[in-house]
């Protein structure tokens, strides 16, 4: 069911407004209960690799970071879909084949509750990388690479203090780029250096024996 919609927003408002001025005492109660019913965060993830849709990552939510309460498998558009009741916080993870595995945390709890007539939208990008990536340092990934808060109107939004230190400590400069390349070229030359050598002293052993 699609919660942000206008159609069901009005309905709700006229609906409210008309019933109250006849049967307010009758609703007062339901009010109240109403009110601490949770509504609901549509939250839209597009997972991407290479900046193309990645069809069969798995995203997972799990309710104040333990309960796991949805699962989905992205498809050829690369998206997956939830909807996250107000008042909890959530743990989102992201896993595909061949690629790191990442969380980002959304703050459900920051909405205040008296708010029931709001329907706050998320929709984020995320791009996935591979292990031997260079350009990042995988290791950041223990934690959250992104928090999503309440705007304090009427939508969610990136945590940028947050996510601007997360940039800046997980890419990896040009020059440590650089730095890093020579080192697994000259790693690699290395290994080749020893295969030669190793094939070589094989070759002389045998020699030896047969004179």
């Amino acid at each position: 069911m699609k919660l942000f919609n206008s159609h069901s927003f009005s309905f709700r408002s006229i609906f409210l407004i008309s019933v109250s001025f006849v049967l307010s005492l009758v609703l007062l109660p339901a009010r109240a209960c109403a009110q601490s019913t949770p509504e609901m965060i549509d939250f839209v993830v597009h997972c991407t690799k290479g900046g193309k849709n990645l069809s069969g990552a798995t995203v997972t939510v799990l309710k104040n970071n333990f309960v796991q309460i949805a699962q989905k498998t992205t498809g050829v558009l690369g998206r997956a879909e939830f909807e996250l009741p107000f008042g909890y916080d959530y743990k989102i993870t992201f896993s595909a084949p061949g690629c790191i595995d990442m969380f980002e945390e959304v703050k459900g709890s920051t909405i205040p509750r008296n708010l029931i007539d709001i329907f706050p939208k998320y929709k984020g990008e995320i791009p996935f990388f591979e292990p031997g990536d260079i350009s990042i340092r995988k290791e950041s990934f223990k934690n959250a690479f992104n928090k999503i808060i309440f705007d304090g109107r009427n939508s969610m939004m990136d945590d940028l203090p947050y996510m601007q230190k997360f940039t800046s400590e997980v890419m990896v400069s040009k020059e440590e780029q650089e730095k890093i390349f020579k080192a697994q070229a000259q790693e690699l030359n290395n290994d080749k250096q020893k295969e030669i050598e190793a094939k070589e002293k094989a070759r002389k052993e045998k020699e030896a024996k047969e004179k």
